[in-house]
């Protein structure tokens, strides 16, 4: 399991080295969110029933929604905050149809 064995590693290394799982996309400047894991066990007690990993809380300045599912069932995640990017350069039908005003 790649993830024990990671950890396992890490530990030889630093044992108080904790693993830091952080999230963002193209539209945001840097990360919003991130979720902080001390040991396997921590990890796996965090796991969803269908053995995803969390990607955490917000960060500061920034609000994550989940927002309902589409036709296909497939959830939007919505992220506002200081560090979400104004627009793509020269991109006005893309930031019209992809980004929320605010």
């Amino acid at each position: 399991n790649l993830i024990e064995s990671f950890f396992a590693r890490k530990h030889q290394f630093s044992p108080t080295c904790c693993l830091f799982n952080l999230y963002g996309s193209t539209e945001v400047m840097a990360d919003v969110s991130c979720q902080i894991f001390n040991s396997t066990n921590h990890l796996y007690d965090l796991l969803s029933v269908e053995g995803h990993v969390s990607i955490g809380s917000s960060i500061d300045n920034i609000r994550i929604e989940i927002i309902e599912p589409d036709e296909r069932g497939v959830d939007e995640l919505v992220v506002t905050g200081d560090g979400v990017a104004n627009g793509y350069h020269n991109k006005n039908t893309i930031n019209a149809t992809t980004l929320a005003k605010q």
